[in-house]
């Protein structure tokens, strides 16, 4: 069982970014839409907002509306985003996540258009800390990598290391990346991404603040942890806390003492380890933050179990019985029913260990269908954005291309219009003038010629790129699924991301055949069919069994669309075929044929020559989600499709190319 990742740095975290916002916004766009006199109106609430959010929260509550109200009367997006990420941030230090990330969305969502902005990493990066602190790891690490490919796509190696904004933004988003490396296990990925924080350290030549050191103190004080090195870990968790005390800074506290606490008690000091848990309490106590109370009851639970004083363990535990349901975090539910049935097993209570570890499982079952879930809706937003940003970006092409073809035109006519009244009068005086008019527009017209074929080229090499990022973002895509696909054992899970993960190799490929050939609207059929087949074998023949296909396609070639929703239907037959067709054979023969029927309709047929498909699939009485896309695509195309048993399997799509 994973534990909870540690929010220790997330509310200082978000009051430093916050605080650099307002100025961000000002210098960056502030100046030019609003006066000096608003400016220091939202710069004056914002600061009381600051001043106020731990002393009377409702106060704080009551600048930052006033703030947003004031940005939407000014009509100023920038500071209406500045406005929400304020109020997100007031009710992340509340523990309100629901409202936190409803806030902070619409912030992100403003400085979309603003990708080149500090400020923009600084919504990305409070999106994922409360993803982060809902324990949606998935949707936490796509933020915080949409942070550093921003940083690698607008700021420079040198300025990312000598800015401070940018510095702040790479240093926190390292830390966090390895937080959820180490809240799912994976302890290699998360000492890799310390170590990165440590480069940056070393590589900038800037005076570094305080709240940069003691993230490093922290993240170090983890890995010595992990390490089982409590000698460096005491070293390291002291130096946090004085760092912090020095400047004045007790955000952390509670969190610095809860894991000082931790450490005792691995050093088997019991009374220190309940002596820091008592600090930890009553600061969490005096700002009602439940969560991190309910983490240090199962710390101090932990603690009871290790001296064998079980009853005293399990009543610390109750104490949280009918509240911890309410806890935003499924994480830290999981984490308390798992130290509840552990605590029952030390007592003797076997029944009571036997329900709450089915608890356990129930949250455990509720918390991969909401990771799955999530898995699958961050797939489709991201391919929904991918998809409206290329189809802006081609028609912005479109339009400029055209544009800039009508401007030469109309250039060369005006040109030539006036070198023809020239060569009219000019005829008339002088024979030789007209031999040099003719000459020298002979010679403009092959400028205006060379820059049209210019234009062409420019086109083209922006439609390989385009291609070539699609193929990337497809590659992406699935990294993720191979990400997902190693933090689960689920068998369902893994066939389920598994088919995924195929399905998008299958529509990479067309990209990637597009950018490899000077040919950008058309792919050869036969081609794309042969490398396809050739990768699902090489994937899923595990049996080395000896799997031949031919395929006879001509010289047909299709456009993007037709091409990806073919080879989807080729992916679907094949990967079924290799995987059920040939059981207990040696060896199987797979047959491809396409055939023009006459006006643009073909028909695609695929025969094996394997144990046959199960009639029920056939006649519909089972359902499986292979059989249903190649239907699904093959009306997509304006077609059908049409499955047979015969000496194997058949399978025959008749579609129409230009629907």
């Amino acid at each position: 069982m994973k534990k909870a990742v540690p929010n220790l740095c997330m509310i200082v975290t978000c009051k430093y970014l916050f605080a650099i916002s307002s100025i961000l916004f000002f210098a960056e766009y502030g100046s030019a839409q609003t006066d000096a006199s608003f400016e220091n109106k939202f710069s004056a609430l914002k600061d009381s907002c600051y001043s106020t959010e731990l002393v009377d929260h409702n106060l704080s509550f009551l600048y930052a509306d006033s703030a947003l109200n004031m940005a939407e009367e000014a009509n100023s997006d920038y500071h209406k985003a500045d406005a929400l990420l304020l109020k997100g941030g007031l009710f992340f230090i509340e523990n309100n996540a629901d409202s936190a990330l409803y806030y902070t969305k619409r912030a992100v969502d403003i400085f979309e258009i603003y990708q080149d902005s500090v400020a923009y990493q600084i919504a990305c990066y409070n999106l994922g800390n409360i993803y982060l602190d809902k324990g949606e790891y998935v949707s936490a690490l796509i933020n915080f990598q949409k942070i550093l490919k921003n940083i690698e796509n607008y700021f420079s190696d040198e300025l990312a290391l000598n800015d401070m904004d940018v510095l702040g933004s790479l240093m926190y988003t390292y830390s966090s990346i390895a937080d959820i490396y180490r809240g799912v296990g994976d302890h290699v990925s998360s000492k890799y991404y310390v170590s990165k924080m440590q480069t940056v350290i070393e590589n900038t030549e800037i005076e570094l603040p305080y709240d940069f050191q003691f993230l490093m103190y922290f993240e170090r004080f983890q890995i010595a942890m992990e390490e089982n090195k409590f000698q460096d870990a005491v070293v390291l968790i002291d130096k946090a806390l004085e760092n912090n005390h020095a400047n004045d800074d007790h955000f952390q506290d509670g969190s610095i003492y809860r894991e000082k606490a931790r450490l005792m008690n691995a050093l088997n000091k019991t009374d220190e380890a309940l002596f820091y848990l008592d600090v930890s309490d009553s600061i969490y106590s005096a700002v009602g933050n439940r969560p991190d109370l309910i983490l240090n009851s199962i710390v101090r639970s932990e603690i009871f179990n290790k001296t064998k004083k079980f009853t005293q363990s399990l009543d610390v535990l109750y104490q949280n019985i009918n509240s911890i349901d309410s806890v935003p975090s499924k994480i830290i539910v999981l984490d308390y029913y798992q130290q509840l049935a552990l605590t029952c097993n030390f007592s003797g209570k076997t029944d009571s260990m036997v329900y709450y570890f089915q608890v356990m499982n129930n949250v455990n079952a509720d918390l991969r269908v909401q990771l799955m879930q999530q898995v699958v809706d961050e797939l489709v937003n991201y391919i929904e954005d991918e998809e409206e940003r290329i189809q802006a970006r081609t028609e912005d092409l479109r339009l400029r291309y055209d544009n800039d073809k009508l401007k030469i035109q109309m250039e060369g006519n005006k040109r030539l219009q006036k070198r023809n009244y020239f060569i009219f009068f000019i005829t008339i005086l002088f024979l030789a003038t007209v031999v040099f008019v003719f000459w020298n527009l002979n010679r403009k017209n092959k400028k205006v010629n060379h820059a049209l074929n210019r234009t062409i080229e420019d086109k083209q090499i922006l439609f390989k790129e385009m291609h070539h990022r699609v193929k990337n973002n497809f590659q992406i895509m699935s990294s993720l699924f191979s990400l997902q696909h190693m933090s689960t054992d689920d068998k369902g899970v893994t066939k389920v991301l598994g088919d995924a993960q195929s399905r998008i190799q299958t529509m990479a490929l067309v990209h990637e055949m597009l950018y490899k050939k000077n040919e950008v609207q058309n792919i050869l059929f036969s081609a794309y069919v042969t490398e396809l087949i050739t990768s699902i074998i090489h994937s899923l023949n595990d049996e080395n069994k000896e799997i031949n296909f031919t395929v006879k396609a001509g010289n047909e070639s299709f456009d993007l669309q037709i091409a990806t929703s073919l080879g989807l239907i080729l992916n679907e037959a094949f990967t079924n075929a290799v995987k059920y067709a040939f059981k207990s054979r040696e060896s199987g023969q797979i047959d491809i044929s396409l055939e023009s029927l006459g006006h643009q309709k073909y028909r695609l047929t695929i025969q094996d020559n394997g144990i046959g498909i199960p009639e029920e699939i056939i006649n519909g009485k089972r359902e499986t989600l292979g059989v249903e896309l190649i239907h699904i695509l093959s009306e997509q195309l304006g077609g059908h499709a049409e499955i047979k048993k015969m000496n194997g399997t058949i399978i025959v799509v008749v579609f129409n190319a230009d629907n």
